[in-house]
């Protein structure tokens, strides 16, 4: 049967919500062949995905992490693991994935063909049975939906004033802040375009209106799908409060089960807030637009 019938696992939310710590647990599961750091490095050789087997073995097994969860050693980024390898995606797709919402392509049956295929040698080559992957920003459900229409979904949600606040605070959107950054057809209306023109100067502002914008897409394209079922929202507080119970909820909606290697990563890293001064980077003013605007979007 073709591997990627068997329900890829897909993380998905908006930038700095929390996908990265999220996504070192779950796709660190034994089942899972990953998007790996080495497939950014090389994004069109799948067979890179042999080298897993130097890290992964009968006889030992070395995690790589992200450097957001906890102190890494300087081996860590040598270790293969999951990644967000845009330029891997972009190599199969044909597209720019990670600036685009792709909310207006429709596949055809060649195209779906070849993609799946080149998804299936990159686990192949891993040895494993499913795919696993995360991306943010957009979640690019009826995209996504086209391939695999099997897919479990995995939205990672966090309050608007802390995550906005750590987005307009990471080293890699310093040079996005003051314009929009995700794209799609007909995504914006002219009076938000003209709000971000009005408001270059007030990049929490135009944070906020993407923050929006993500989200309601995401619920257009949920409805727009069918795929209610297909979908399990995690709010990373919760996952903050109770790792491990938030944890085995993902894994029993997409079907994995717990794992000593699951267990052992949460005993030995560290789950916290690293955002506790959100609130206290806006002044109260800010709060309550940037709020409004976040869970509303622009009020004209």
């Amino acid at each position: 049967m073709n591997s990627i019938e068997s329900s890829p696992v897909i993380l998905i939310g908006f930038g700095r919500s929390g996908t990265s710590i999220i996504s070192d647990i779950v796709l660190n599961h034994p089942s899972l062949g990953v998007i790996s750091n080495y497939n950014a490095i090389f994004p069109s050789t799948p067979s890179v995905g042999l080298l897993r087997y130097f890290f992964e073995n009968r006889f030992y097994k070395l995690t790589g992490q992200k450097k957001q969860l906890n102190k890494t050693s300087m081996f860590n980024k040598y270790i293969f693991k999951n990644a967000e390898a845009y330029a891997y995606l972009n190599n199969v797709t044909g597209v720019n994935f990670g600036k685009l919402f792709l909310n207006d392509i429709i596949l055809d049956d060649k195209e779906v063909e070849r993609m799946q295929k080149e998804f299936n040698r990159l686990i192949k080559y891993q040895g494993k049975s499913r795919l696993g992957f995360k991306t943010t920003g957009p979640s690019r459900l009826a995209y996504l939906h086209q391939l695999f229409p099997k897919a479990c979904f995995i939205n990672i949600v966090r309050d608007p004033l802390p995550n906005i606040n750590s987005l307009l605070n990471v080293h890699f959107y310093q040079d996005r802040k003051h314009d929009l950054w995700w794209e799609g057809n007909d995504v914006y209306s002219q009076d938000e375009k003209r709000f971000v023109k009005e408001n270059k100067n007030k990049p929490h502002l135009i944070a906020a209106l993407q923050y929006y914008k993500v989200h309601e897409y995401h619920r257009k394209e949920i409805e727009q799908c069918s795929i209610q079922d297909q979908v399990l929202s995690v709010r990373y507080e919760n996952f903050i409060s109770a790792p491990k119970e938030e944890i085995e909820r993902i894994y029993d909606f997409t079907g994995l089960t717990m794992n000593q290697g699951t267990i052992d990563f949460l005993k030995k890293n560290q789950i916290v807030n690293r955002n506790k001064n959100s609130f206290s980077a806006f002044d109260r003013s800010q709060h309550d637009i940037i709020k409004d605007i976040a869970l509303r979007g622009i009020q004209l």
